[in-house]
């Protein structure tokens, strides 16, 4: 394969319709599949504050999840050419080959080349766009976010000695290769893979079936995609998101009644139900409920695609996540049977996209669970770790040095950082703020013994030692483990080259920064598009990544999260407004690519800055800085309700009085 030519079909093929012709041209590789468990949102265009019709994606692999950002260029190819189907590898690298075009995939020394596992024949012109795991956005405007879902079938790849050629990374950039709406999208993605046959992330049930947002400047569809029982075919569904209405999608289908007959709001397999009823899955006297016949429910545990359900809407919807006869209740008996969330729900406040990156930050803060075990707080500093849900925001300017201190009460300070050197610092002016156990409702990941003293929202996996107890951590919207996360916006009153938008944000949304790309670039930013977890720390700094400095600055704030926590999302507010201004000012602009890839590296740099005052401003529990030339350092402290918990009284005594 290595001898062809870019845009080259192999030589001697020629390319048959029909699968059984297709799967002749199967060859097989043995890779490694990944189930990936991703949060995504679809927001209509009378929903958002600008008109505009936004999706997200949250890449939450694992610790090797390839996490590059690249271009794919347009082509035009020749009559009878063949487009290659790679398999699906998610860790890095995810792709070795030159046929694609994309520099960052070409081969290394000492990497192995892809090599396709079947062929579909090729169109005339495929659209650039841009792609990191799964297809992003395209040039007119097209995009995509995913989340891994469970089905009652599941088939293999040709990889792995089945007969479904195609994986919901494939589908995703052919669609976004092909497609100028999204409801063409979903048409393509859905015809292929009953063509050729669909695989999931693994053969088991948790990674059987995908879900796909596909949006375009007037509308989006949730797509939801599994195996046929023969294992050769697909069964899928696309339904349209009301415009006022926002759509969640947390690795389990939520698509309920479909009427095939309205084409305007559903489209799918022709047949699904009579394929259904062949096999005991439903019958004509029930409803037509997608989710109930062909999800196999929540894995993972109870609440692990339901929380983040109503963790999204109850930042979009508060009134109503409030109410007595609440539609989105927290808790339900079970999530697949008993349906107790709408497919959509109206939002209660046009979003913005800084909205939108509240919720992909989320962690349920400002919530208490009646499982809690701390009690009511009794003193007079509640500090909103979250943005509060009626996204009630101040004006926020300079150069990472401003917090909202309207809705938080602050310990009494004059404490401040001020490096004596001329550099922007992170903390400038600054003022301490720390009472992590102030301000709790039910679910909030930072409360209790397990967010630590530092309120930590995060929740790692596994457990050392021979005394490991069963059980489950509640999951948030926002995961350390995320290698990548995006909001596309698409902009109809807008020319495609700039109406079109990805907010890319390296690593942990929580700790990432959004970084607006017009979809009209000719290149990736290289902060984006080199390193990976197995880049070295001092190499990832002499390239300024992206993903390295977001995760630097979580690692860090780990130290003191609840501490750091007002810092960071202070850097977050500053650089994101500057992002929307950059935006803004590229409305008109026919090439949006210089001055979207100077803004990228300003953004990175400004990140590893954030990172090393953090770590100079927070360590060894102390609070560090610069005041008038003179250099300070004082202890932080435990919360009162930590020490107490974890035994402080129970200590040494004190030495008895003479």
């Amino acid at each position: 394969h290595g001898s062809l030519r870019l845009g080259d079909a192999p030589r001697g093929t020629t390319m048959p319709t029909g699968r059984l012709l297709a799967a002749a041209l199967l060859c097989v590789a043995t890779l490694p599949l990944l189930t990936s468990a991703c949060t995504t949102l679809i927001v209509g265009k009378n929903a958002s504050e600008d008109g505009s019709v936004m999706a997200t994606h949250s890449n939450d692999g694992e610790g090797g999840t390839d996490p590059r950002l690249v271009r794919v260029p347009a082509r035009d190819w020749p009559e009878g050419a063949v487009r290659p189907i790679y398999p699906n590898p998610e860790d890095y690298p995810r792709m070795v080959t030159a046929d694609r075009g994309v520099p960052q995939y070409y081969p290394a020394e000492g990497q192995n080349v892809s090599e396709p596992v079947g062929y579909i024949p090729q169109v005339a012109h495929t659209h650039a766009y841009f792609e990191e795991t799964y297809g992003v956005i395209n040039e007119h405007q097209v995009g995509i976010g995913e989340s891994t879902c469970s089905a009652v079938y599941s088939a293999d790849g040709p990889q792995d000695g089945g007969k479904a050629l195609l994986s919901i990374d494939e589908l995703s950039r052919i669609a976004l290769e092909r497609a100028t709406t999204a409801r063409e999208a979903c048409q393509i993605m859905g015809d292929l893979a009953e063509e050729y046959g669909f695989h999931g992330q693994s053969d088991s049930f948790e990674g059987g079936g995908e879900s796909l947002m596909v949006i375009d400047p007037d509308e989006g569809f949730v797509f939801h995609i599994l195996a046929d029982a023969t294992g050769t075919s697909a069964i899928w569904v696309a339904a349209r998101v009301p415009d006022d209405s926002m759509a969640v999608v947390a690795n389990m289908y939520t698509v309920r009644e479909v009427d095939l007959d309205d084409s305007v709001n559903f489209l799918g397999t022709q047949n699904m139900w009579e394929l259904a009823e062949q096999d005991g899955l439903w019958n004509s006297t029930q409803p037509k409920d997608f989710t109930k016949t062909f999800s196999d429910g929540e894995y993972a545990h109870q609440y692990y695609s339901g929380r983040r359900m109503w963790g999204a809407w109850r930042l979009a919807s508060p009134a109503a996540a409030a109410a007595d006869d609440t539609p989105i209740p927290p808790e339900y008996g079970n999530l697949k049977d008993d349906a107790p969330y709408p497919f959509t729900l109206p939002v209660e406040k046009l979003l913005a996209v800084e909205d939108v990156a509240e919720i992909m930050r989320s962690w349920y803060a400002g919530t208490v669970s009646h499982r809690s075990t701390i009690a009511a707080p009794t003193h007079a500093y509640p500090l909103a770790l979250e943005p509060q849900p009626h996204f009630d925001r101040l004006p926020c300017t300079g150069h990472l040095t401003c917090i909202d201190v309207t809705p938080l009460v602050p310990l009494q300070t004059s404490l401040v950082f001020a490096p004596p050197h001329p550099r922007p610092p992170s903390l400038d002016s600054t003022p301490l703020l720390f009472e992590p156990y102030g301000h709790r409702q039910p679910y909030d990941l930072t409360a209790g013994l397990a967010g630590g003293f530092m309120a930590s929202p995060d929740r790692y996996s596994g457990c050392t030692g021979n005394n490991c107890p069963s059980g489950n951590w509640e999951r948030a919207i926002g995961l350390y483990r995320t290698s990548d996360s995006y909001i596309v916006q698409a902009r109809g009153w807008l020319p495609d080259a700039v109406g079109g938008t990805v907010w890319f944000g390296p690593h942990a949304a929580h700790g990432t920064l959004y970084v607006p790309l017009a979809c009209g670039m000719t290149a990736a930013p290289a902060e984006y598009s080199e390193a990976w977890q197995g880049t070295s720390v001092q190499e990832a700094r002499l390239e300024n990544s992206g993903f390295w400095a977001s995760r630097a600055v979580l690692n860090i704030a780990q130290i003191q999260f609840a501490t750091i926590l007002p810092v960071l999302q202070a850097a977050q507010r500053t650089w994101e407004a500057k992002g929307r201004a950059l935006q803004a000012s590229l409305d008109a602009d026919a090439d949006p690519t210089a001055a979207s890839l100077a803004f990228a590296t300003e953004a990175v740099g400004a990140w590893w800055d954030l990172a090393d005052d953090l770590l100079f401003g927070y360590n060894d529990g102390y609070y560090n800085r610069w005041t008038d030339g003179v250099f300070q350092s004082s202890s932080i402290g435990y919360p009162g309700e930590w020490m107490a918990q974890v035994g402080f009284e129970s200590g040494p005594p004190p030495t008895a009085a003479p």
